[in-house]
């Protein structure tokens, strides 16, 4: 295998990683999706554990519910296309996702960080 095979394979492998767990905490019912449903989550009495903004989300949109999330001290990463978190929750493109505390918030972060990390992107 090319070095540049093997990049792209352990790439795939660690998105395919974070695609699995979302995918996983939306059938278990962890997840909220849609950038005003994530807002209004952010702000409510029970926090989500991790907001997800997609990588391609208008400025406007991304900045304030990274904001929302910075004030209220909720962690947050951007990863992954409008279209993908779509794709996985089964429904239109979203903009952002929010996933509720519990087994799924440690792992996804820990996927995430490690796949961007492998980007360079941290």
């Amino acid at each position: 295998m090319l070095p540049e095979q093997m990049v792209e394979h352990v790439r795939q492998l660690l998105f395919d990683r974070i695609f699995g767990l979302i995918g996983l905490a939306n059938k278990a019912g962890c997840i909220i999706g849609g950038g005003s449903m994530v807002s209004d989550a952010i702000r409510a009495k029970v926090k989500p554990g991790l907001i997800l903004v997609a990588t391609d989300v208008s400025e406007t949109i991304g900045e304030k519910i990274i904001c929302i999330a910075d004030v209220n001290h909720v962690p947050h990463r951007t990863v992954i296309t409008k279209d993908g978190f779509g794709a996985i929750l089964g429904k239109a493109p979203r903009s952002a996702i929010a996933v509720k505390h519990g087994g799924f918030v440690a792992p996804l972060l820990k996927s995430v960080d490690r796949y961007r990390n492998f980007l360079g992107e941290v």
